[in-house]
């Protein structure tokens, strides 16, 4: 089993945006320019790792960049791959002269919840050229696109060209209609939280407003705004509001959060200093993307499914050992009839292992003693391999924060077993700082940690001599740790 089954009567919420700042995820990893290097994201989330990873490595290498990306919510993959296809099909443009201009408007088209009708134009006209390319995997892999962005099957393509119709038709929600009235019934909760520093009084002004804090001290005139198709539109019901209240434009970013920032009541200096600081990242990220995918250094496959399905189908691509059977993955997700599948052409990428895979916060919704076995086989079998996890409930109160809870052993226990190590338990520091979320109260705070996996020596060598370790246990013992991690699993959120 993936994970225990069960049926999911929670409310639906859209997280178009990320959370936590951009990680360079080739930081833990050397790369050379002979090899490429290749990423496995699950849950990928918006675009903000990619875009910081390309940023950072094109500085540093000239090697070819595989992303593999993959994320349940169809809305998200249809927002990144319209950014990224946007940025290569301009860019020529943004290294010119219009550079600035461009993308201004990809950062309202990407951030706002309210847009110019220029900038509904500029999303319209490229969302009808995607729909144009996406009526079938053969229209798309001969398209402009198609040989830089892959799109695994036929099922997540439909998906995709879905909600770039809805991009293109932008009339998913009416201007003054239900999206507008249910964003200002949100705002209430919003207002409830006091004010305490400039990135609250952004968060505020966001939610407020539906769009950043203005960098221009000159206020410009009134304008017609119209809705962003590009962020209202997801997987809820038609007209329903599902966007998180915790959605924040700056969460993504890295800027200066000085105490003094932090700790007095903002100007309008240092929340347009704050939102100017963002968008100049984002900028960046822009421009070194559209030169890297332009030079051919940057290649995307994108699936929409079940991330645990969708390792154990990449794992049966490389003829792992530990790989499920088919009755176990047939389909791409939990009460779906559709079935999952991968184009010829995504196989034979697919199945080479992949030297970085970052799991975002997936262990919050399955566990890490479903991930981790999904995971570690699929990576390279060298000392430079890493598996990222990350979670964001880790609570000085709550039981099962700690590593070694959510494990159900201790780690070196677990390394022997699962084949892989945390980093810091071996070089006795971690270099990624855990700190409360931005704006949570003292008394009920959640804490960020992300973990650094290695492959141990042992799962190294079996892998690339094709062998499998065997580790020698007392029948008792063991059957206590089975029946152990059986009941850590049952309460595993479904995802």
């Amino acid at each position: 089993m993936l994970t225990i089954s069960g049926l999911d009567h929670g409310t639906y919420t859209f997280y178009p945006l990320g959370n936590t700042p951009a990680v360079d995820l080739l930081r833990d990893t050397p790369t050379s320019d002979s090899q490429p290097a290749r990423l496995l994201l699950l849950g990928c989330g918006d675009a903000r790792n990619v875009l910081f990873t390309v940023a950072q490595e094109i500085a540093r290498t000239k090697n070819l960049q595989e992303y593999t990306v993959c994320d349940f919510e169809p809305a998200v993959l249809a927002r990144n791959i319209y950014l990224f296809t946007f940025l290569a099909q301009h860019s020529e443009s943004i290294k010119g002269g219009e550079g600035a201009r461009i993308v201004s408007s990809l950062w309202n088209l990407y951030y706002h919840f309210f847009i110019s009708e220029d900038d509904l134009k500029v999303l319209q006209n490229h969302a009808k050229v995607l729909v144009s390319h996406s009526n079938s995997l053969t229209s798309w892999q001969d398209s402009p696109f198609g040989s830089s962005i892959e799109i695994t099957n036929a099922a997540t393509l439909s998906a995709l060209h879905r909600f770039w119709s809805l991009y293109a038709d932008g009339k998913d929600f009416s201007k003054h209609g239900d999206f507008r009235t249910q964003f200002k019934s949100q705002i209430a909760g919003i207002h409830a939280a006091e004010v305490m520093d400039a990135i609250e009084y952004c968060h505020d002004h966001y939610w407020t407003h539906g769009e950043a804090v203005p960098t221009d001290s000159v206020t410009a005139g009134p304008q017609k705004l119209a809705v962003n198709p590009a962020l209202s539109s997801s997987s809820a019901k038609a007209n329903v509001f599902a966007i998180s209240r915790s959605t924040n434009y700056l969460a993504g970013f890295h800027f200066p959060t000085s105490s003094e920032i932090a700790t007095r009541q903002p100007t309008s200096k240092t929340v347009r200093a704050i939102t100017l600081a963002a968008q100049l990242e984002f900028a960046g990220w822009c421009a070194d993307f559209a030169s890297a995918i332009n030079a051919k250094r940057v290649h995307l496959i994108a699936h929409c499914g079940e991330a645990l399905r969708f390792a154990y189908e990449i794992q049966f691509l490389q003829s792992k050992p530990s790989a499920l059977p088919k009755t176990f993955r047939i389909y791409d997700r939990q009460h779906s009839g559709q079935v999952l599948d991968i184009c010829a052409f995504s196989r034979s990428r697919l199945s080479n292992p992949f030297n970085v895979i970052e799991t975002s916060n997936l262990s919050d919704h399955v566990g890490l003693l479903a991930l981790l076995p999904a995971t570690s086989s699929l990576l390279h079998p060298s000392p430079t391999s890493v598996l990222y996890t990350e979670t964001l409930r880790a609570k000085d109160d709550v039981d099962d924060s700690s590593l070694q809870e959510m494990l159900g052993v201790d780690a070196v226990t677990a390394a022997r077993i699962l084949g892989l190590i945390p980093a810091g338990l071996v070089n006795g520091f971690m270099i990624d700082v855990s700190i409360p979320d931005i704006g949570s109260h003292e008394d009920s705070y959640n804490m960020r940690c992300r973990f650094t996996w290695r492959l141990t020596m042992s799962s190294q060598l079996g892998a690339a001599e094709g062998t499998i370790s065997v580790a020698a246990f007392d029948p008792d013992q063991l059957s206590a740790l089975l029946f152990r991690w059986y009941k850590l699993m049952e309460p595993a959120d479904l995802f």
